[in-house]
């Protein structure tokens, strides 16, 4: 009887002391070092650990944003004077970029219609490649950007019941700037100007436009 007794006792004594040693083992994994718990205490340390926390947090957004080639689809609006007071455009644009380290190379495609005074109005389609400079990482989310334009379509019309068509082609200049809102999402305004050429005569063409980066 006496046995039996004792090896219960140890079999007792043993499982307090397993469960001792289980409680030292996750006390020493969850609670902080000293050092560490005076400074989460510690108001003059504590700020300066909250503020840390969000720059790292800051620093992995930025990461995670996107600074590989991007699509755009967007709004143009510009004047082609049709010699009667008209030809205000509005055109929607479809395109994109191709950011290098240190050239932008982009190619948009351009479907609008021309106000044209005495009749009905215009169709005007037109292709622009771009090549120019963009800053890409140092701004975080501002991406400003200028570059060369080279443009050329046609303007389709009807005068006195005939359809008539005039190539239009043009050189000149680009600047804007994109705004990254979330990972590949971007907002962007630009401001070109081309000096263009269509049935002979000579336009300089003032073009804003505003683009949505897929």
């Amino acid at each position: 009887m006496m046995l039996k007794v004792r090896g219960w006792l140890l079999c007792f004594v043993w499982l307090l002391g397993c469960a001792a040693g289980v409680h030292a083992q996750h006390t020493r994994l969850v609670s902080p070092e000293p050092e560490t718990a005076e400074a989460l205490t510690d108001p003059a340390v504590r700020p300066s650990l909250v503020a840390d926390a969000e720059e790292e947090s800051g620093a992995e957004a930025e990461e995670q944003l996107w600074l590989g080639p991007s699509v755009e689809l967007g709004y143009s609006r510009f004047w082609l004077g049709d010699g009667n007071g008209g030809g205000l455009v509005h055109a929607a644009e479809f395109g994109g970029f191709i950011p290098l380290p240190w050239i932008r190379l982009g190619a948009r495609a351009e479907l609008g219609v021309r106000d044209y005074t005495l009749g009905s109005d215009d169709l005007v389609a037109r292709a622009t490649l771009s090549i120019g400079y963009q800053e890409n990482q140092r701004l975080g989310r501002f991406v400003p950007y200028i570059a060369g334009v080279a443009t050329y379509g046609v303007v389709l019309g009807t005068r006195f019941d005939t359809s008539l068509s005039w190539p239009i082609r043009g050189l000149g200049f680009e600047f804007g700037s994109a705004l990254r809102l979330i990972k590949t999402v971007s907002l962007g305004v630009g401001l070109t100007y081309t000096r263009a050429t269509m049935d002979g005569l000579a336009f300089n063409l003032l073009l804003f436009r505003v683009s949505l980066g897929l």
